[in-house]
């Protein structure tokens, strides 16, 4: 996809992608510098003063990340998104340099002016739209363990809850904007204005139980039993129900219903399967319908942990079972 939105628009340009492991967190963010000081240093030489450019990474609707050069123009207050994801490796391979980049770059752009009518429009980001739109969205910690620091985040078992703000959403496609430290900074936004902000957003959408077999009736076959022991708890309002990791009263009360213990497994982010642990599901077959709705439903991207978790009810306590 490559669109441009109006003249009083910001363009947005992928120069690399977050999967690209061959780049040590130095090295990587050396280069994401250098290449944004260029693309700056060239727009504003080629189009006049006035322009930003700063680093981005969106979150389609999808669950696909696309790392991004915001380009802003003077007074701009919306943004389009040209994804060129292929600059970085060809970068540090040595088969481009610097230069050829941000040449590519600023052609990019410049050729993409000519055909606003195909615009992608997209908030520019501010302190106020930050924290009126940011939620959490987990991710694996082993797996962006090169990243995390570079992230406000919050640790649960084997994974992490980074924020991610709404940029666009207009019924037909919707992305966010990973919140990075370098943000923060630049908007002024602390750790526990972010915290609180997510925690509101999640407090104000809530979740919502369901059977199993109403959501994911593929998800039982071959089974002789369970649709009334199978439970998917998602997050209403397009909120993600593997948040619901991050506020244990949910589980207790969970717990208090289904009378004691709770495992759980995450075919995605979307959502939890969760049964009783006494009389329930056992972790193994657990996992295996998880794995079966992921299959069918989503990606192996979205899959976020192999793991089972158990909610001890005594001890108050989320846990992976077995561990």
């Amino acid at each position: 996809m490559a669109v441009l939105g109006n003249a009083r628009s910001a363009t947005y340009v992928s120069v690399f992608v977050r999967s690209y492991t061959n780049v040590g967190r130095l090295e990587m963010k050396i280069m994401k510098e250098k290449i944004v000081n260029g693309v700056a240093a060239a727009v504003r030489k080629r189009f006049g003063k006035g322009y930003s450019v700063q680093f981005h990474e969106i979150v389609k609707g999808t669950g696909t990340v696309v790392p991004v050069v915001l380009i802003c123009g003077p007074g701009a207050t919306t943004g389009t998104a040209v994804q060129d994801g292929h600059l970085l490796p060809v970068l540090e391979s040595g088969e481009a340099c610097l230069q050829d980049v941000v040449h590519h770059t600023v052609r990019v752009y410049e050729e993409l002016r000519e055909i606003s009518s195909c615009a992608d429009i997209i908030t520019k980001p501010d302190k106020n739209e930050i924290l009126e739109r940011v939620a959490y969205h987990f991710v694996d910690t082993e797996r962006n363990a090169g990243w995390l620091p570079d992230v406000p985040h919050r640790k649960v078992l084997d994974l992490s809850a980074v924020y991610r703000a709404s940029v666009k959403d207009d019924g037909i496609e919707a992305c966010s904007i990973f919140v990075d430290r370098a943000m923060c900074a630049r908007l002024g936004i602390s750790g526990d204005e972010l915290k609180d902000a997510a925690d509101s957003d999640m407090e104000f959408r809530g979740f919502s139980c369901w059977p199993l077999s109403s959501v994911f009736p593929e998800g039982l076959d071959g089974m002789d039993d369970g649709p009334g022991c199978l439970w998917v708890v998602r997050g209403c309002s397009g909120g993600d129900g593997a948040t619901a990791l991050l506020y244990p009263y949910y589980f207790s009360r969970l717990a208090r219903r289904l009378g004691g213990d709770v495992y759980m497994a995450l075919p995605s982010r979307h959502e939890l399967i969760v049964t009783s642990a006494k009389d329930g599901v056992a972790p193994e077959e657990l996992r295996s319908i998880a794995d079966r709705i992921n299959s069918i439903r989503y990606t192996p991207e979205e899959m976020l942990t192999q793991n089972v978790y158990r909610y001890d009810r005594e001890k108050k306590r989320l846990e992976i079972a077995g561990a």
